[in-house]
C-alpha cells in the first residue's frame, strides 16, 4: 500500500500541487512545495521526513506514471499532507481539481481507519471504494492520461472492502514504527550525533520511560 497505491497516488497529487507554487520552473515549484511539506512536518512532529524533494521523485520521465519515491514511512506520512494541500490550494471550480482533491481526502480517510482506536470496516470500505471509483476516473482523463490503474488497487479494495479486521494487523512494514520510535528516542537539539552518543540516549530515553520495579 505505502509503496504502491499511495506512493502513485500521492506522484500524482504532488504533481497537481507543484503547478501551483510560484515559481518560473519546475524545480523551483517543486522546493516551494517541499517548504509547505516541511511547515507540516514541524506543526505535526512528524518523525519520517522525507530530506528533500525533486522533481525526478515525482516523476522520472514525462512518459512514465508518477510515483512519489520514499520509503514506506515517509510516504505514509505525507497522505494527510497531501489531503490538507489538496483541500486548501485545489478548487471546487473546476473538475479536475476537485477530483483530485477528493482522491486525495478519501486516501486519507483510508489510512486514518489503521488505528485500533479509530478503526470502522464500514467506514473504511466506503472511503476505499470513493477513492477506487475517483481513481479510476481520473485514470480516464484524457487530458491526464498518466493516473494509471494498476493490479494493487484491485489488491486494496480486497483488503479495505471485504473485510472485518485491520489492515494494519497484517501489514508488513511494522519494524518502520519500531524505527519511527527510535528515531524520536535518539531526537537532539544539540551536540555530538555520534553513534555512541546516538545509543546511550536512545537507551537512557526508553529507560526512563519504563515505571520504576518495585521490590517487595
Amino acid at each position: 500500500m505505502d509503496l504502491g497505491v499511495a506512493a502513485d497516488c500521492l506522484g500524482n497529487v504532488f504533481k497537481v500541487l507543484q503547478r501551483k507554487m510560484p515559481g518560473a520552473s519546475e524545480a523551483e515549484r517543486v522546493k516551494r512545495l517541499f517548504e509547505q511539506v516541511r511547515e507540516f512536518y514541524d506543526r505535526t512532529e512528524t518523525d519520517c521526513r522525507l530530506d528533500d524533494l525533486k522533481p525526478s521523485m515525482i516523476q522520472v520521465k514525462t512518459s512514465v506514471p508518477r510515483k512519489l519515491r520514499g520509503k514506506c514511512g515517509e510516504i505514509r506520512a505525507l497522505v494527510p499532507f497531501a489531503a490538507e494541500a489538496a483541500g486548501r490550494l485545489l478548487s471546487d471550480d473546476d473538475v479536475f481539481e476537485a477530483t483530485v482533491r477528493q482522491v486525495a481526502i478519501e486516501l486519507a480517510a483510508c489510512y486514518e481507519n489503521l488505528s485500533e482506536a479509530t478503526f470502522d470496516s464500514a467506514r473504511l470500505a466506503a472511503s476505499c471504494k470513493r477513492f477506487c471509483s475517483l481513481y479510476v476516473s481520473l485514470a480516464s482523463w484524457s487530458e491526464d492520461p498518466l493516473w494509471r490503474v494498476k493490479p494493487k488497487l484491485h489488491l486494496m479494495q480486497e483488503l479495505c472492502e471485504y473485510t472485518d479486521n485491520r489492515p494494519s494487523q497484517c501489514w508488513n512494514y511494522r519494524d518502520e514504527d519500531f524505527g519511527g520510535t527510535v528515531a524520536k528516542l535518539s531526537r537532539k537539539r544539540g551536540g555530538h550525533n555520534k553513534p555512541h552518543v546516538t545509543g546511550v540516549m536512545v537507551l537512557t530515553k526508553l529507560a526512563l520511560r519504563q515505571p520504576l520495579p518495585r521490590i517487595v
